[in-house]
């Protein structure tokens, strides 16, 4: 009689789970469980409420690390189009130029 062939797949340890709760989440952000709820309640975090339960996929959290936030491209844009304006500012204000 054949047996059945086990499968090699082992459970995910807790450092290797996709979906974390919140504690999980915040012990992977390092940052407070109350500032990830308000995060995740704003949708500024990729999370889910599942019943009364937050849940988030440790991928979706890293990516959203890696991605700047819509102040930081702003900031960044501004920050060029200052320096940009300082140096126009500079070349115009130049005696030496010979226009």
């Amino acid at each position: 009689m054949p047996t059945a062939a086990k499968s090699t797949k082992k459970r995910p340890t807790p450092d290797k789970r996709e979906v974390l709760t919140l504690a999980e989440a915040a012990a992977y952000l390092r940052v407070a469980e109350k500032e990830v709820l308000e995060l995740a309640r704003r949708g500024d975090v990729p999370g889910r409420k599942i019943g009364s339960e937050w849940r988030f996929h440790k991928e979706a959290l890293a990516d959203w690390l890696r991605t700047p936030s819509p102040r930081d491209r702003l900031m960044r844009h501004a920050g060029a189009a200052k320096a940009r304006d300082c140096a126009l500012t500079a070349v115009a204000a130049s005696p030496h130029l010979p226009y």
